[in-house]
């Protein structure tokens, strides 16, 4: 799922990302393309490490896996960023308008 959404030649992100490139070229809007490749960059750099770390690290032992349960909350950095992406997304949906109208003037 990571290198299909990073956009892997021969994958249905691959396909996608190239045929938004090209119909953002096609439109005269180099920026757009620009945006859509730096996007992959930035896939790659935060979908990339956990799915390295899951596949090539070993199991955990059973004590460290009860002890992380055990812990009950996640660190507050990764607390903070939910929250802030939540909030981002209620917001979106109740104030798309004035979101799409700057959008459009970066655009256009």
């Amino acid at each position: 799922a990571s290198l299909c959404v990073i956009g892997l030649p021969l994958t249905g992100g691959f396909w996608s990302k190239w045929y938004l490139a090209q119909g953002a070229m096609d439109a005269g809007q180099p920026i757009m393309m620009i945006v859509i490749l730096l996007g992959s960059l930035l896939a790659v750099g935060y979908l990339l490490p956990p799915a390295i770390r899951a596949f090539s690290s070993p199991p955990p032992d059973a004590d460290a896996v009860a002890s992380a349960v055990a812990s009950g909350e996640a660190p507050r950095a990764s607390l903070i960023a939910i929250s802030v992406t939540a909030s981002m997304t209620v917001v979106l949906f109740f104030a798309a308008q004035p979101v799409l109208t700057f959008l459009r003037g970066l655009v256009y």
